[in-house]
Formats: structure tokens, C-alpha cells, sequence
């Protein structure tokens, strides 16, 4: 009866374990995209007072070029479909994805704390139940 009692406590702490470590690589990726999103944001904002600019071919190859349109950008909105937009726009659309990551960020790390106390209470459990097998 304890070893039943001792193999379901540790299932469930491996369970909760490979929990945080899936939470903790979603949180890096979203990290990694407020990073792009800020280096984007402050690129829009430079963009703004230039005409020359560096543009990206791929695999650290740039080329350069002169900016023709200055009033308007395109921005993705996802499925592959861009929106002309003003710079003051797109920087609206970026800070805004960037507070949906910040608020996905907060809901992550709030859940990996709350998962970390159940792990805690559980090594306790499992240190308990193991004692009596």
C-alpha cells in the first residue's frame, strides 16, 4: 500500500518537474521575442531620422540601400499578410505585442511558482512515505 502510495508521489513530481522545464523553455522563447520586438521598436525609431540603411539578405549578408518611403512600413500581422502602417503605428503594435508577452510572462512564472510549491510539499510527502516502506 505505501509502495503504491510512494510510485503515485513521485509520478506526479516528475510529472510537475517536466511541467516547469516545458514552462521555463515557453518563457525563454517569449523573452526572446520582447528582445526582438525592442530591437525592432528602437530600429522603427532610428529608421525614422535615416536614408541609408542596411537591409538584410539572410545569414549575416546585408546590402544597402536608400529608404524611398519614409511615411509608411510594413508590418506582419501574422498568416503571412502585412499592413502598410505609419511608424507611430507600428510602434504601437509592437508595444502592445510586447505587453501581451510581459502579461504571458508574469502568468508563466506565477504558475512555475505555484507548481515549485507543490514540488516542495510533494519531496516532503515522498521523504515521509518512503520512511514507512
Amino acid at each position: 500500500m505505501e509502495q503504491n502510495k510512494l510510485r503515485q508521489k513521485i509520478l506526479e513530481y516528475k510529472v510537475l518537474q517536466n511541467r516547469v522545464e516545458t514552462l521555463h523553455k515557453q518563457l525563454n522563447l517569449i523573452l526572446n521575442k520582447i528582445e526582438e520586438l525592442e530591437i525592432t521598436e528602437n530600429g522603427l525609431k532610428e529608421l525614422e531620422n535615416a536614408n541609408e540603411l542596411n537591409f538584410s539578405l539572410g545569414n549575416q549578408v546585408f546590402i544597402k540601400g536608400k529608404i524611398v518611403d519614409k511615411q509608411k512600413v510594413l508590418v506582419g500581422m501574422g498568416a503571412n499578410i502585412f499592413m502598410e502602417k505609419t511608424f507611430e503605428e507600428a510602434i504601437k503594435i509592437i508595444e502592445k505585442r510586447k505587453k501581451e508577452l510581459k502579461e504571458a510572462v508574469q502568468h508563466i512564472q506565477q504558475e512555475v511558482s505555484n507548481i515549485l510549491s507543490v514540488l516542495q510539499q510533494l519531496e516532503k510527502e515522498i521523504s515521509e512515505v518512503s520512511k514507512n516502506v
